[in-house]
């Protein structure tokens, strides 16, 4: 065998070992990533509930906004999240949280006046 054709099986030889290389890295960002994403959603979700307990415990929601340097709307949203990961039903389109409990209030009266 040539030296020129050693020195071709062992380029392609290299070249495979680099790809197979290759493909365990990427393998290892995608783990990685995977892992990443999972703590931040652990993360947002424990954000979103501590948001959610302060406005049940009486906090309005402008002070709770204000305390952590949040939008109204970013409160409204952590709220939201917080109730669908606690299986809650969302309020209606349009209406605030206290508008739904409010209406939830006003419907478990009503309910209890039939029986």
């Amino acid at each position: 065998m040539s030296a020129a054709m050693v020195e071709r099986r062992e380029r392609e030889r290299r070249i495979v070992e680099l790809a197979d290389e290759h493909a365990v890295a990427l393998a290892m960002v995608q783990e990685v990533r995977d892992r990443a994403d999972r703590q931040i959603a652990e993360h947002m979700a424990a954000a979103d509930r501590v948001v959610g307990e302060m406005v049940e415990l009486g906090e309005r929601p402008d002070a709770v906004a204000a305390l952590l340097g949040l939008s109204p709307a970013e409160v409204r949203a952590a709220r939201r999240r917080a109730r669908a990961a606690a299986g809650e039903a969302e309020p209606a389109a349009g209406a605030s949280g206290e508008d739904a409990d409010e209406a939830g209030t006003r419907v478990m009266s009503g309910a209890d006046e039939r029986v």
